[in-house]
C-alpha cells in the first residue's frame, strides 16, 4: 500500500501539468517556384497534446516576398512575413489550414527560397522542436527571352546556349518569355529562324512559351 501511495504521489503532479504540443507544416504550389509569378501558400497547424493551446501566434517568414493576397482575417502581412493569431487551438483535432496567395521574388538567379514557420502559445509546449518548420523551396533558375530575334542578346537562341552552359547539374532551370509589346490575349507570335536552334543539353530544362510580365500589386 505504501508503494502504491508513493507512485500515486508521483503520477498526480504529472497528470496535472497543463502542457500543449503545437506542430506546423507548409506546402507551396507550384512545387518549384517561378520567379515573379503567383505562389499559393498553405500553412497547417495542430495541437497534439490533450490540453488546449491559447494565444497562438504563427509567424511565416518568406524572404523577398512583398505582395500578399487573399489573407484570412486572422492574418496580417508585412514585407517578407505573415503573422496569424488564433485565440485557442483545441487538443487532438485534425490539422487546420491557412491559405493565401503571394508573388515570388522576381530574381531569376535565385536557387532556393528559405521559408520558416514558427508557432508560439501561452502554455508550456511539451515538444518545442515541433513548433518550427524550415524548408528551402526550389526556385527555377530562369533565362528570359526578351525579343523575337533569331539571335543576339535576349533571343531564344542565346538563352538556350546560356542554359546549356550554366545548367550542368540537375538544378531546376527554365526558359521564360518576357517580351514587351506582346499584350494581346490569345495571340500567337512566331520567331523566324534562319538556322536550327542549338540542341538542349541541360539535364533539367523546361521552356515556358507563355509571354509573361512581372506580377505585382493588382496586375
Amino acid at each position: 500500500m505504501r508503494r502504491f501511495a508513493a507512485l500515486l504521489g508521483i503520477l498526480i503532479p504529472l497528470t496535472s501539468f497543463a502542457a500543449t504540443d503545437l506542430t506546423g507544416d507548409m506546402s507551396f504550389m507550384p512545387v518549384v517556384i517561378d520567379p515573379g509569378s503567383p505562389l499559393h501558400v498553405t500553412a497547417a497547424y495542430a495541437n497534439l497534446d490533450c490540453n488546449p493551446a491559447t494565444g497562438v501566434v504563427m509567424t511565416i517568414d518568406l524572404p523577398g516576398v512583398d505582395v500578399f493576397r487573399a489573407l484570412p482575417s486572422m492574418c496580417s502581412a508585412e514585407p517578407g512575413r505573415v503573422t496569424c493569431r488564433v485565440a485557442a487551438v483545441p487538443p487532438r483535432e485534425d490539422f487546420t489550414y491557412i491559405e493565401f496567395d503571394a508573388v515570388a521574388p522576381d530574381d531569376p538567379t535565385l536557387r532556393t527560397l528559405p521559408v520558416t514557420l514558427q508557432i508560439t502559445e501561452n502554455e508550456t509546449d511539451a515538444d518545442p522542436f515541433n513548433n518550427r518548420f524550415e524548408s528551402d523551396r526550389p526556385v527555377y533558375q530562369t533565362f528570359y527571352v526578351t525579343n523575337m530575334n533569331d539571335d543576339g542578346e535576349g533571343s531564344l537562341r542565346e538563352q538556350i546556349e546560356a542554359a546549356n552552359a550554366r545548367c550542368t547539374t540537375r538544378d531546376y532551370c527554365r526558359i521564360g518569355f518576357r517580351i514587351d509589346g506582346l499584350r494581346q490575349r490569345g495571340a500567337w507570335h512566331s520567331i523566324a529562324l534562319r538556322k536550327p536552334l542549338p540542341a538542349i543539353t541541360a539535364p533539367v530544362l523546361s521552356i515556358d512559351g507563355v509571354v509573361r510580365t512581372r506580377v505585382a500589386d493588382n496586375r
